[in-house]
């Protein structure tokens, strides 16, 4: 029988360890409002971060171009991230797997800094297809949380995606 007490202070141990990943990418001492986390986990794993700083929503280019970055470094520091963090998806999958749980698809984690809070989306539908990559799936959430601040208007939101011839080697390069 699983120790569900166990089980959910193991995941949130994941959860902010994905947090601190995206944290060390930007640097402790940026003055970041909020950390956004996305974990994809069909199939293969990767993740992606989103920032609130200065008043709207950075992606990593983004908050490395503003941190003042030198291409080099953002890309040492993203590699980093990201494999600390693929491996904490994976721990996380088996983690449910292991306590008989369905393994979500993906994960939204929200870390508000001031207020030092953590919340988490979990959802189990599948998200990537061959013509629906993980850049759109960034785009999107970008998009969104720039609508909830205030930052864009419903109109700006990207549509849907547009169908794109993909062979299988593009599609599985995509999110990797």
């Amino acid at each position: 029988m699983t120790d569900l007490v166990k089980f959910h202070a193991d995941v949130n141990e994941l959860y902010q360890g994905l947090v601190k990943n995206a944290l060390e990418f930007v640097g402790h001492e940026a003055e970041v409002e909020k950390v956004f986390v996305y974990g994809d986990m069909e199939g293969s794993y990767s993740c992606f971060f989103l920032y609130a700083y200065l008043g709207d929503i950075y992606d990593e280019s983004a908050i490395a171009d503003a941190r003042g970055y030198s291409p080099q470094q953002s890309r040492e520091k993203s590699t980093l991230a990201k494999s600390n963090s693929n491996e904490k998806l994976i721990t996380l999958q088996g983690l449910f797997t292991a306590a008989g749980q369905e393994p979500p698809k993906s994960i939204k984690l929200t870390y508000d800094v001031k207020k030092r809070s953590l919340d988490a989306e979990l959802s189990h539908v599948k998200v990537r297809t061959q013509t629906y990559y993980m850049s759109d799936v960034e785009e999107r959430w970008r998009a969104e949380l720039r609508l909830a601040a205030g930052l864009i208007t419903e109109e700006e939101l990207p549509g849907p995606p547009q169908h794109r011839a993909v062979s299988d080697k593009e599609y599985e390069k995509s999110f990797r």
